[in-house]
């Protein structure tokens, strides 16, 4: 019978994988708050315009 290897754990297998993905889910979190926050401050009341009736 033959004997069973461990190769490793799961993040020493995937670790530069699980890094650039934690690394582009945080600049695209960043970005889309930061994003977010800067279209809420510059957001302006909305210019109403009446119909005249003549």
């Amino acid at each position: 019978m033959e004997e069973f290897e461990v190769k490793g754990t799961f993040w020493e297998e995937h670790k530069w994988e699980l890094i650039i993905f934690l690394a582009i889910l945080v600049i695209a979190a960043l970005s889309f708050g930061l994003g977010y926050t800067m279209a809420r401050d510059s957001a302006r009341t909305p210019i109403i315009i009446e119909k005249n009736s003549e």
